[in-house]
């Protein structure tokens, strides 16, 4: 799979259409659908390639001095999960980067309104994403309208209480999940053992050899200075994924000393 940028309009308006039509959930509205191809013209638009075939995009809209706006994603269905919507937001968000803006936005439909929707809002708090505020007037009152900010060159601190509860929302299923505080970070254990932690809003986990194998990208990253590396776990979204991680892991994992 490969990031490209498009700079052609009629390319762009292409590719939209062909990914929101096979996306009813979330575009049904002909209307809205339409407005979202039309105003593809002129942006900064990127593209997921799987082979020769687009399988997703999204597109930037400048909406302040320093800011920049995710106006639309969409990721073909079938590809949903692979890690392709975080790359391309990673990838746009290096563009943003090169040309200064301090801060990008993202609207969505308010968590708790439709299932599909929720998806959405899980992946957006995975990229890092926090909440600003909520507008129940700017669509319809069926659809309140949730906005999410991220600071593009803030330096990583620490993590979030927002992150951590997400996660350990998706990881509720399974028992004994438990988290300690550390210097602003947090540890996490599962069944007494350390699996692994929360560092600037990243869950990473232990490298052992059955958690390499379970994921299908291996990426080592250090949780700070001076520390191990560790596997970084991009799948944050899917519930099922990291409850058989966690699973898969616990054999391998050492037993807690106990204090003397």
């Amino acid at each position: 799979m490969k990031i490209i940028k498009v700079v052609d309009d009629e390319e762009k308006k292409k590719i939209t259409r062909a990914i929101l039509e096979a996306l009813p959930e979330w575009f049904g509205i002909i209307e809205a659908r339409e407005e979202y191809i039309l105003d593809s013209v002129g942006k900064d638009f990127f593209c997921a390639m799987e082979k020769d075939k687009v399988v997703g995009f999204l597109y930037l809209k400048q909406t302040g001095k320093d800011t920049v706006e995710l106006a639309v994603m969409g990721v073909l269905k079938e590809y949903h999960r692979k890690g392709i919507g975080r790359a391309l937001f990673e990838y746009a968000k290096e563009s943003i980067k090169e040309s200064g803006y301090s801060f990008i936005q993202v609207k969505t439909v308010k968590m708790g309104m439709y299932e599909d929707y929720d998806c959405t809002n899980r992946f957006y708090i995975s990229l890092g994403f926090k909440e600003f505020e909520v507008l129940n007037s700017l669509w319809d009152e069926n659809n309140p309208c949730q906005i999410y900010v991220m600071g593009i060159w803030g330096d990583k601190m620490a993590s979030t209480k927002e992150y951590l509860d997400f996660i350990m929302g998706q990881l509720s299923n399974l028992e004994e999940i438990t988290y300690r505080a550390m210097m602003k970070e947090y540890i996490l254990y599962y069944r007494g053992k350390i699996v692994g932690g929360i560092y600037d809003d990243r869950l990473l986990v232990k490298p052992v050899e059955s958690a390499i194998h379970y994921m299908s990208k291996v990426q080592y990253e250090l949780p700070y200075d001076g520390a191990k590396e560790m596997l970084l776990v991009e799948e944050v979204d899917d519930r099922k994924f990291l409850e058989g991680l966690f699973q898969v892991m616990y054999d391998e994992l050492p037993n807690q000393k106990r204090k003397k």
